[in-house]
């Protein structure tokens, strides 16, 4: 699997977000300055009923991998996940993701004599939601996931709740990296022994960014 399809499955599990927002997104997006990935209302599903923009905190556990994902096109592409056709670096074409899952099932079967069953790139997003309501309230769950608050809350509460946000990020990617390295260690808040490592760029089983 390409490094590219590789971070964005991680991606998807680690942000919850939708494909397209991946698709669209471009570097000048993600800002390692104020830590924030910035998803304009025209690059995600409920911003034209919504009218807001999704902004998502940047923690610093993701960031070294967000960089190292975006190394792998040169300056002048502005797309974070481009596609590389000959010499040129375009912006993903729709429907792309819907390969993914079979050649990670021919993989897994290639490799561990394992079939699992028929999934999707969107399940990624489910997972992560199932397993996000462990470690933070339904309302930051679903602000996480880019979805508006009910009714009269939504339009009276604009709180963006970065802090809750980046808190349950943490405590996600430190129960993803148990998980992904093989870790049993983790209690139902994510927290994990220290020495373990950040699988996210070392482990070899879990993304092998680096060509």
């Amino acid at each position: 699997m390409s490094p590219k399809n590789k971070a964005i499955i991680l991606m998807l599990l680690f942000y919850g977000c939708r494909v397209g927002e991946l698709r669209l997104a471009k570097k000048s997006d993600f800002d390692f300055q104020k830590n924030i990935w910035h998803i304009p209302i025209e690059n995600h599903k409920m911003g034209t009923r919504s009218r807001k923009s999704i902004v998502r905190p940047i923690i610093p556990e993701i960031k070294p991998f967000l960089k190292t994902i975006f190394s792998l096109s040169p300056n002048s592409c502005e797309y974070a996940f481009p596609s590389l056709k000959g010499q040129t670096y375009t912006m993903l074409a729709k429907g792309f993701q819907t390969t993914i899952p079979m050649h990670v099932d021919i993989n897994i079967e290639k490799r561990f004599g394992v079939s699992i069953p028929k999934w999707s790139t969107h399940d990624l997003r489910r997972t992560m939601r199932t397993h996000i309501s462990e470690l933070a309230p339904p309302h930051i769950c679903e602000i996480m996931l880019g979805h508006g608050l009910p009714q009269i809350w939504g339009t009276y509460d604009l709180n963006e709740y970065l802090e809750p946000q980046a808190l349950a990020y943490s405590k996600w990617f430190a129960k993803l990296c148990a998980i992904i390295d093989n870790y049993e260690r983790f209690d139902i808040k994510g927290c994990i022994s220290s020495d373990s490592r950040n699988p996210f760029l070392s482990s070899q089983e879990a993304t092998a960014l680096i060509p």
